[in-house]
């Protein structure tokens, strides 16, 4: 269990919090700050309602993949006071910790309401953004992407987990009534990448859809990146994004989301030369957490800087989080491809 997360039950602990938030986030207004506060502050008051389910989204992750043990002696055992091995979480568990944390993914969880959009307000001169406040690249005005992003971050963490995934694929490897790694990969982008268009109820909630789907795609290429997983579990992953970036071609979508899904066709020549000339092709970081709201969160991958222009006259894509949208695609592309091409597909 985490150290902050509470509750028998810590699926229905979930939920109830994510009432608590709900409600929480509709009612927040200029009245959680005393009067002499400057309005500012309403930024750094709206963080820990946004991320109140934090830790205990640890703790559902615990279950999927995850089994209980006992911390005993082989005395205990033969006495029959303790057990040996591990008790592997039931299947029905496991998917119903699953579908909790991949509907964290979508928009109608990440995105706020107009009413809290309305009143955030920058900081004062002297009052600058700190630690306890979400990253902005917006310049002085509150961004309703970066924190998207930082929540989408928090849970594909969690379930992108290499040595989660590894014991997923030992799991079902073992009965294949438990979700394996096709399952939970399946159905994270059928949530995400794939889901039907956002209600139009949802304020922005196309944008922030698609803030959070970049934050995936990176988090499923920099795992493949780790070296961390099996490499039979590799190829369901890696399977997982040659099957995504053939259904991104398949389609297009339109507007913003067409944009999004074809920006890896005019950075896939540049992202194929760097590989190919040795440009580095490495993890991006997403938006900042605030350090104290997110003490135990975990994060899908370092920042890094681009590297040095390739021979043949491209710049390597930046991997910075500012350059996610364009460089992940690119590199969900390239990937896909270039496994395409050795597994002799053209």
């Amino acid at each position: 269990r985490s150290l902050w997360d509470f509750g028998p039950d810590s699926i229905k602990t979930w939920d109830q919090l994510g009432a608590v938030r709900q409600r929480a986030l509709q009612t927040f207004s200029v009245d959680v700050l005393p009067d002499a506060r400057q309005i500012g502050e309403l930024e750094a008051r709206l963080v820990p309602v946004y991320l109140l389910q934090r830790y205990q989204a640890e703790a559902v992750a615990r279950l999927i993949g995850g089994g209980d043990f006992d911390y005993t002696t082989s005395g205990d055992v033969k006495a029959g006071i303790g057990k040996a091995g591990v008790r592997v979480t039931p299947a029905a568990v496991q998917r119903q910790a699953l579908n909790r944390l991949v509907d964290s993914l979508r928009a109608e969880y990440l995105a706020l309401p107009a009413g809290v959009l309305d009143v955030l307000t920058p900081p004062a001169v002297g009052h600058e953004r700190g630690r306890e406040y979400f990253a902005t690249r917006m310049g002085s005005v509150f961004d309703a992407l970066s924190i998207a992003e930082a929540g989408a971050a928090q849970t594909a963490g969690f379930l992108l987990d290499a040595e989660r995934l590894n014991r997923l694929a030992w799991q079902h490897a073992r009965d294949a009534a438990q979700p394996g790694v096709q399952e939970v990969l399946s159905l994270m982008l059928q949530k995400t990448w794939k889901r039907e268009p956002v209600p139009a109820s949802v304020v922005g909630g196309e944008a922030v859809q698609l803030a959070a789907n970049w934050v995936l795609a990176d988090g499923i290429l920099n795992l493949l990146d780790s070296g961390k997983l099996h490499p039979n579990v590799a190829a369901e992953v890696g399977q997982a994004v040659r099957e995504l970036a053939r259904w991104l071609r398949k389609n297009p979508g339109k507007g913003v989301t067409a944009t999004s899904r074809g920006s890896s066709r005019a950075a896939n020549a540049c992202s194929t030369a760097a590989m190919r000339d040795g440009g580095a092709i490495t993890p991006t970081v997403p938006a900042r957490v605030p350090s104290r709201s997110a003490a135990r969160s975990t994060t899908v991958g370092n920042r890094a800087s681009a590297g040095p222009a390739s021979s043949s006259g491209c710049t390597p894509v930046d991997r910075t989080a500012s350059g996610r949208s364009a460089s992940g695609n690119s590199r969900l592309t390239t990937w896909a491809a270039s496994a395409n091409t050795s597994a002799g597909e053209r």
